[in-house]
């Protein structure tokens, strides 16, 4: 059996002002290659050098950073939806555990004392024989 390792996805950097700029790729940086989300070439993997740099100046690379760069404030407000939905889905596992927890500790004790009056019905016939 091989193991699959999916390459890296893209993350632009920022400037002082906190705009979105293209970062420098490196091999060390992407060792697996380079998924750009632009959306240029949706399956597209970039090995990390002057094809992935060829990209970054494409017109739906450049408009795809100028998108970014116009909702920032919205992937705030995103991040911040999304840290209120984790917390929301991490106090329903803990429940859903618990609840799983007490069930399989009833099916447990139900289980044992079957398997006791079994034996007891066992012996009781055995009496009468």
């Amino acid at each position: 059996m091989e193991l699959v390792v999916d390459p890296d996805a893209y993350v632009p950097g920022m400037d002082r002002e906190g705009n979105y700029i293209d970062a420098v790729v490196s091999k060390t940086r992407y060792p697996r290659g380079i998924r750009c989300p632009c959306g240029s070439r949706k399956d597209k993997v970039y090995e990390a050098g002057p094809v992935f740099v060829a990209h970054t100046k494409s017109k739906c690379h450049q408009k795809w950073l100028e998108q970014l760069n116009v909702s920032k404030m919205n992937y705030y407000s995103e991040t911040i939806k999304q840290a209120d939905t984790i917390h929301s889905q991490k106090i329903v596992i803990a429940n859903l555990t618990r609840t799983l927890e007490n069930k399989n500790h009833l099916i447990e004790l139900l289980t044992e004392q079957l398997g006791n009056k079994n034996s007891a019905v066992a012996t009781v016939t055995n009496l009468l024989d």
